[in-house]
């Protein structure tokens, strides 16, 4: 149930939303934080927030390249949960 309740949590917010979509749309495997806040729109404060949301929800993984940060889906456990709500 804990899993579940982190996952609604994490796609429980438009933005959130927006985000994956964006990602998905990106026809790209990841994208630079930087990158993702140009295609989103979304402040960076805000960003930060909306992905800590993700990643605990297990939709998304980050990671270091040199001074930037990486973006990525958790592919499956993403496309799964979006096909079910009807958004994919």
């Amino acid at each position: 149930m804990k899993e579940f309740a982190l996952l609604f949590d994490a796609l429980g917010h438009e933005r959130r939303i927006h985000i994956i979509t964006e990602m998905v749309n990106a026809n790209t495997t990841e994208l630079s934080f930087g990158e993702l806040a140009g295609r989103t729109g979304i402040s960076e404060a805000g960003l930060t927030h909306h992905l800590k949301m993700m990643r605990k929800g297990g939709l998304i993984r980050s990671r270091p390249r040199g001074r930037k940060t990486m973006l990525s889906l958790e592919s499956s456990k993403t496309k799964r949960a979006m096909a079910e709500l009807g958004l994919l």
